[in-house]
């Protein structure tokens, strides 16, 4: 995906205001996640020992999540659409995964978390 498709897809409808605050969950994962449209945008999890799946709510424009591995090894969140299939973003130990959906399909990025 260009740098293009993600500017635009992220201009849709997107309005930050100082007020901005976001919801938070922190956990310890024991088996796959699936994430619901209205569960927190920020999650930080902890794979548990082992790597695991993270699953997306169906599409629907607008939804985001920032998903922080809080893992204290090498262990990797696979981060799929609901129909399984993964999206290319894989954050691994002390690495944060924007994902996002344009209505149709989900996008995302992995950077290192500060």
């Amino acid at each position: 995906m260009s740098v293009t498709n993600i500017v635009n897809a992220l201009a849709k409808g997107l309005t930050i205001d100082s007020g901005l605050k976001f919801r938070v969950n922190t956990q310890t994962l024991g088996a796959s996640k699936t994430m619901l449209a209205g569960d927190p945008v920020v999650q930080f999890l902890d794979p548990g020992g082992a790597g695991r799946d993270v699953l997306l709510p169906p599409e629907a424009e607008g939804l985001v999540f920032i998903i922080i591995n809080t893992a204290d090894a090498a262990e990797v969140l696979t981060i799929e659409n609901d129909a399984g299939t993964g999206i290319g973003v894989t954050p691994t130990q002390n690495e944060v995964a924007v994902v996002f959906c344009d209505g149709t399909a989900w996008f995302g990025f992995v950077a290192i978390a500060v």
